[in-house]
C-alpha cells in the first residue's frame, strides 16, 4: 500500500530513538522517499527485501545516499515503525476523555486495527518477532493507559491487559474474513476481566466498585 508511506517526516539521521542533522546529499532524494521505498518493499517483498541497498535500488541512487537519512537498516525499520504507528499518540487520543471507560478501549481497538490493516506484511513481521516493536507498543501502552485510567489498575495489569487487546487485534487482522463486529464482541468479554481486577482491587481496599 504506497499510499500509506508518505507521512512527511524530517530529514535526519535516526540513532533509534535519537536523530542528528546532515548536509543533504541530493536534491531529488528525502527522507521521505527513503522510508516511502522501504514501505514499498516491505508491503510487496516483505521485511527481508528492507536492506539499505535494496531501498537505494528502488530510489535509482547509490546506496550510501540513504545512509545521509538513516544510519543503519534497524533504524530505518524503527523509523517505519514510528510512522505507521504515528496515529497512535496520547495527545490525540481516538476517544473523548468522557466517553465511559469501555468505549474508550473499544475505540482504540478498532483505531488500532485500521492502522494494522493499513500495513498488514509489516503487522505480520511484528507478530513474527521480526520487526522492533519498541515504538507501536509504548505508544498503544500510553494511549490504553488513558483509555482505562478510571479503573485504577496497577501497571502490571494495565501492560498485561494492553497486550492482550494488541494480540486480540492482531488475530482478527491477520485472519481472513473477519469482521469488526466479531472483534468488538470478542473485546467485551476482555472488558468483563477488566471490569472484575477493578472491581475486586476497588473492593479489597474498601472504595466503591465500578
Amino acid at each position: 500500500m504506497d499510499h500509506f508511506y508518505n507521512v512527511e517526516i524530517s530529514q535526519t539521521v535516526y540513532h533509534g530513538g535519537m536523530s542528528r542533522s546532515r548536509a543533504a546529499p541530493a536534491r531529488t532524494l528525502t527522507a521521505e522517499k527513503v522510508l516511502a521505498a522501504a514501505g514499498h518493499l516491505l508491503e510487496t517483498r516483505g521485511p527481508g527485501a528492507v536492506t539499505m541497498r535494496g531501498v537505494a535500488r528502488l530510489l535509482g541512487v547509490d546506496p550510501m545516499a540513504a545512509y545521509h537519512y538513516f544510519q543503519s537498516r534497524d533504524a530505518l525499520l524503527e523509523a517505519l515503525g514510528q510512522q505507521v504507528y504515528a496515529a497512535l499518540d496520547p495527545a490525540s487520543p481516538p476517544f473523548a476523555h468522557n466517553h465511559p471507560w469501555r468505549t474508550r478501549v473499544t475505540r482504540l481497538a478498532l483505531h488500532y486495527l485500521t492502522l494494522v490493516l493499513a500495513a498488514p506484511r509489516h503487522t505480520q513481521a511484528v507478530v513474527e518477532g521480526r520487526l522492533p516493536v519498541h515504538s507501536p507498543a509504548t505508544r498503544f501502552q500510553a494511549v490504553f493507559d488513558l483509555a482505562v485510567a478510571d479503573l485504577g489498575l496497577p501497571l502490571a495489569r494495565r501492560r498485561l491487559a494492553a497486550h492482550t487487546v494488541v494480540d486480540l487485534v492482531h488475530g482478527f487482522a491477520l485472519a481472513p474474513g473477519t469482521s469488526q463486529r466479531a472483534l468488538v464482541a470478542q473485546l467485551a468479554l476482555l472488558l468483563d476481566g477488566l471490569a472484575a481486577w477493578a472491581g475486586v482491587r476497588a473492593s479489597s481496599n474498601g472504595a466503591r466498585r465500578r
